[in-house]
């Protein structure tokens, strides 16, 4: 009897271990989104009374990590790419106020975006703040970020504002008409989800 009740208390010490050990292993799960491999887009939004310059076609590249509900990483877009519709206001705007051979790209850090711990399906809108890079002025940023998980599908936009003086940027002039200094940024990317735990990778 000694002997069994000996059998069972390590038995019930090894499930404790395994699954302390589980936890961890758990916790350090993440799913990645390349953003290299999605389908991406950035637009840039100036509307005037009476004028409005909309830059679209921006691509991003970079990856953002969602592990334990947080989500953190990094979208770099390259500027020679936007269009506003008129070539020669892309290279007027290009080459005179954004600086493209000085400043060729903008990034956009996360600083934090809280979603549920575990990630099922379905849609998610969270708070977002991040910090947005662009003229190499850097500005604090905040909005909303809409998600929706499908499996290992990811889609979603990331909306906020920013100024263009913030970033020491000349407000541009179009036959004498000055733009508004506010500008919406909308990120949107439709991806694959790669779940990682551990040293072991594996789409889900």
């Amino acid at each position: 009897m000694k002997a069994l009740n000996q059998f069972f208390k390590f038995a019930a010490v090894t499930i404790l271990l395994n699954g302390a050990v589980l936890s961890r292993t758990m916790a350090s799960e993440a799913w990645v989104l390349d953003f290299g491999k999605a389908n991406t887009k950035v637009d840039f939004h100036a509307d005037g009374k009476i004028m409005k310059v909309h830059a679209e076609n921006g691509k991003a590249t970079g990856s953002v990590m969602i592990k334990d509900g947080k989500v953190t990483g990094q979208a770099v877009v390259d500027l020679i790419d936007i269009k506003t519709g008129i070539e020669l206001r892309d290279e007027h705007l290009k080459s005179k106020y954004l600086e493209v051979s000085k400043f060729p790209k903008a990034t956009l850090d996360i600083v934090e975006i809280k979603l549920p711990t575990t990630l099922p399906n379905g849609s998610f809108e969270a708070p977002f703040k991040g910090n947005l890079t662009v003229h190499g002025v850097m500005q604090s940023v905040s909005g909303i970020a809409k998600l929706e998980k499908n499996g290992s599908a990811l889609k979603g936009e990331v909306e906020f504002n920013t100024t263009i003086s913030g970033h020491k940027i000349e407000l541009p002039k179009y036959s004498g008409i000055i733009i508004k200094d506010n500008v919406k940024v909308k990120v949107e990317f439709n991806g694959q989800l790669i779940k990682s735990i551990g040293s072991q990778v594996a789409k889900k």
